[in-house]
């Protein structure tokens, strides 16, 4: 199994400038049964009151953050609350709600286990928490209550997707699996979508459509794949800079659903962009990317780099991939990763490898962005 450790990964491979999957596939079966899942009574997480952290001096592209301001493990960037203001992310087994205006954490949860994955309902209003231990929970976000636990997994979860109505949550696995539930805990769909060989492997990362009609998914074995919801039709395969995908893969669909990115994990190829309509590829990146993210609001395309010379940038484009709108670049040495824009599409967010620290920048002008120091919640 892949290992879930980016940012080490990211470093060696930015050092050694390695590219390829590598790793062996797990044995997985062509059928599997049906898991049961295990429903618990609703419980309240722990909650920590409101953080404040320290305000910070805007940094620039030729200063380097403090090393005595990081937090390991990094804050992973899920989603931005409606507000455009309020950011979820995760770190170890804590959910964090931070205010990227006034620099305060506001809400930390802390989950009974490492967390994996995370992703929040378009209402902001339930949240979806993939565990190391396989688990996924779901949480009413006002009062921290844990309303369904799901257990059919039985591998690494890999994907989390809420519908545009937010009555449904898609979740993918390491276990070959890709479900679907009712925010009242219920399965209501299931398949194994095929990898290299036509055969089951593990899903190391999708995507879906703004439309929840079509699917992407990244096997560990295989190129991408394009399905059709609910029936699993396969519509296409894209080939990308490599096959197979490794842990935190994702593919993104632009907001009209034209285009495909694909971002093929912790250690492996270029990024990549597809016109769906007729596959053609339209944009290979240069160098090993660190993540991809549309804007909601459409006008941008964003995906993360590693730069031998110079650390690691963001490229912002316009979503087809044509023209290079700004280079976006952190202090000096720092490598971003995981970009994720505002709802707005105002800001970007992205956390830098090199120091742990979470990074921003303006989207209309390029310019970096002060987010205070998001330090660690135990000091």
């Amino acid at each position: 199994m892949r290992t879930q450790l980016l940012p080490l990964c990211v470093i060696l491979l930015f050092v050694s400038a390695c590219s390829g999957a590598s790793g062996t596939t797990p044995a997985i079966p062509t059928t599997r049964p049906e898991a049961s899942q295990t429903i618990s009574s609703p419980t309240s997480l722990p909650v920590t009151p409101p953080i404040p952290t320290e305000t910070a001096t805007l940094p620039t592209q030729t200063s380097a953050i403090p090393r005595t301001t990081a937090c390991w493990p990094a804050l992973t960037p899920s989603a931005f609350f409606p507000d455009s203001e309020r950011l979820l992310g995760f770190r170890d087994i804590r959910i964090q709600v931070y205010n990227i205006k006034t620099h305060i954490i506001e809400v930390q949860i802390q989950m009974p286990a490492d967390i994996i994955k995370a992703a929040l309902s378009p209402d902001g209003q339930t949240l979806a928490v993939g565990l190391d231990d396989f688990s996924i929970l779901i949480v009413r976000v006002s009062d921290q209550t844990v309303m369904h636990a799901l257990n059919a997994h039985t591998g690494i979860i890999s994907g989390l997707a809420f519908s545009p109505t937010g009555d449904r949550l898609l979740s993918a696995s390491e276990d070959s699996w890709v479900r679907t539930w009712s925010l009242d805990g219920q399965q209501v769909d299931s398949f194994q979508p095929s990898g290299g060989g036509n055969l089951p492997t593990a899903v190391m990362g999708i995507g879906i459509s703004p439309d929840w009609k079509n699917l992407a998914t990244i096997p560990l074995d295989g190129w991408m794949n394009l399905w059709s919801l609910p029936n699993h039709t396969l519509l296409a395969t894209f080939e990308g800079s490599i096959m197979g995908g490794y842990s935190l893969s994702q593919a993104a669909f632009s907001p009209d659903g034209q285009y495909l990115a694909q971002y093929l994990g912790a250690g492996g190829g270029y990024f990549s962009l597809w016109r769906i309509a007729d596959g053609k590829l339209l944009l290979r990146g240069e160098n090993i990317s660190t993540g991809i993210d549309f804007s909601p609001d459409g006008r941008y395309l964003a995906y993360g780099e590693m730069l031998l010379a110079r650390g690691g940038h963001v490229a912002l484009r316009t979503p087809d991939g044509s023209q290079l709108i700004h280079d976006l670049l952190g202090p000096e040495g720092s490598l971003p990763g995981l970009p994720l824009f505002t709802p707005d599409g105002n800001q970007l967010v992205a956390t830098d490898y090199a120091s742990g620290a979470l990074l921003a920048w303006s989207t209309a002008d390029g310019q970096l962005l002060s987010l205070g120091e998001v330090g660690c919640p135990d000091r």
